[in-house]
């Protein structure tokens, strides 16, 4: 998929608690529930640090945030 996508799965597993399988690439994690405000704002770092750069704050949106799959695509993006 992407150079970024196992990179993302591996934080989501282990710092924001999916279980590995219960999850689709494509599948809405904030818009459903899955993760609250708090696990949104540790994505946020996560991308950061990956990034090396401060995220703006016209980047931080649903459109990007909300899926592996749309993460995956704005990280390698940028």
């Amino acid at each position: 998929m992407s150079l970024h996508r196992d990179a993302i799965a591996a934080f989501l597993e282990s710092e924001l608690g999916l279980k590995p399988g219960s999850y689709q690439d494509d599948e809405l994690l904030f818009s459903t529930g899955r993760l609250d405000s708090f696990g949104l704002v540790n994505v946020m770092s996560f991308v950061e640090e990956r990034l090396g750069r401060k995220l703006k704050v016209s980047e931080t949106t649903l459109a990007h945030f909300d899926s592996i799959e749309r993460l995956a695509t704005f990280m390698n993006a940028g």
